[in-house]
């Protein structure tokens, strides 16, 4: 979930590296597997410092993809926000389908 700036050593910037993270985590959630792996910590870093995630499933609609590609910039300043990501395409499609909160029935 370590994003290329931290390995980089540079300014710790919470939000992008927040998002990097949270990109990482629906990656896994949805895929059943870690968004970058390798067999050693050596190449894991290079994956991550080179945005070389695993390949997507050939079933992962346009909008992940999208998503994807937008929160594992590696160009901080282009990364997605996380305020981007709430209102993304896949996200909002996603939020559609879920049950209502006990507490919005009231």
């Amino acid at each position: 979930y370590m994003a290329p700036e931290i390995w980089r050593r540079h300014a710790y910037l919470g939000p992008p590296v927040d998002v990097w993270a949270l990109g990482a985590l629906a990656y896994e959630l949805l895929h059943n597997r870690p968004a970058f792996s390798d067999e050693s910590i050596g190449g894991l870093e290079m994956r991550i410092l080179r945005g070389a995630h695993n390949a997507l499933h050939k079933g992962a609609s346009a909008g992940f993809r999208q998503l994807i590609k937008g929160v594992f910039s590696l160009v901080v300043p282009e990364r997605l926000t996380a305020a981007h990501v709430a209102r993304h395409e896949w996200v909002e499609s996603l939020m559609r389908e879920l049950p209502p909160l006990a507490s919005d029935r009231q």
